[in-house]
């Protein structure tokens, strides 16, 4: 009885916000270059919803950040230059941004991806659901015929022409030559254990051949975000890292009761 209670309050709260979706009314998340207030005049005084409006400066750095791309500047080029001129990102303060602040490449691409800035409004893009076994969270894409669609030209921020030259420099760069085929990166004994001691933030390989030879590890944050957030751009080498994660690990293994206590907790 439980269930089907709790089953019926989600169909109902899903066709309550697919109903504000068809209105054209905010129905949560957030969208850089965008803000919501309360509608005026709510026919429910005690329940009034929440209207989709343009803020104007963040619209003007969507169409700084668009014209960035169309003429030629890189994800990591363009978030560099906003971090340089310490312009807030989107999720600075957030409580899910884990700590990090700054622009990162992959919201300058979301962005320049998002058909919200065309005055499209899509609702039912996914699903959250929970996973009995670990009860963790997980997202799942909906089919497309599901999604909800509605033509808002008045929260327009980009035009046709400037969103069709952004996706046509996408459509270039994905003909263009990539990875030869069979080639992988090695997996390194390295990976995911070092952080930056500046920032606290993760040590990746950032340079190196294919397969992994001459890889360099560096702070991820100051590679990708660049020196405004992060001040560290030192490396090293990855046989140097690993020849010195080996020699620390034999050297705790190597102490007396170590070999005992392992060989119980295997038992």
């Amino acid at each position: 009885m439980n269930d089907a209670f709790l089953e019926m309050v989600r169909a109902e709260t899903h066709r309550g916000m697919e109903g504000r979706a068809l209105s054209g009314f905010a129905t949560g998340g957030r969208c850089f270059g965008y803000a919501t207030r309360k509608e005026e005049n709510p026919p429910d005084r005690d329940h009034p919803r929440s209207e989709v409006a343009i803020d104007d400066e963040q619209a003007k750095l969507v169409v700084r950040i668009f014209r960035m791309w169309i003429d030629g500047a890189s994800f990591k080029a363009i978030a560099v230059t906003l971090n340089n001129e310490c312009i807030a990102a989107p999720h600075d303060g957030g409580t899910g941004n884990k700590g990090n602040r700054g622009w990162v490449p992959t919201t300058i691409r979301a962005m320049l991806l998002n058909e919200r800035y065309l005055g499209k409004l899509t609702w039912n893009k996914s699903t959250w659901i929970k996973d009995r076994a670990t009860g963790k969270r997980r997202q799942v894409a909906n089919p497309r015929e599901e999604w909800v669609t509605v033509d808002r030209p008045d929260l327009r921020i980009i035009d046709e022409d400037t969103f069709a030259d952004a996706q046509a420099r996408f459509s270039r760069r994905r003909k263009g030559p990539g990875r030869p085929a069979g080639i992988t990166r090695r997996p390194s004994v390295c990976s995911g254990l070092f952080k930056c001691g500046v920032c606290g933030g993760s040590m990746t390989a950032i340079s190196g051949k294919q397969q992994g030879k001459y890889r360099q590890y560096g702070c991820t944050t100051h590679y990708s975000r660049g020196s405004a957030i992060c001040a560290n751009g030192m490396t090293i080498s990855e046989t140097k890292a690993s020849e010195a994660l080996i020699a620390e690990v034999k050297k705790v293994l190597s102490q007396p009761g170590v070999a005992d206590d392992l060989a119980v907790l295997f038992e």
